[in-house]
């Protein structure tokens, strides 16, 4: 049996999805920071490629 291996597979699969996950959820706050006027546009800019990085 590949028990082992498909666990690890399945763990590497969660682990990807929950990233992007989190990436479209980080997406998401910038623009409700930038639309409460709390970050401005270069803020804006690090968070996403600081996201993109993940």
């Amino acid at each position: 049996m590949n028990t082992d291996k498909d666990i690890k597979q399945i763990s590497v699969s969660t682990v990807i999805v929950a990233t992007e996950l989190n990436k479209g959820r980080v997406k998401e706050l910038i623009q409700e920071l930038q639309d409460l006027d709390a970050i401005d546009n270069s803020d804006a800019e690090v968070i996403k490629a600081a996201t993109d990085y993940l």
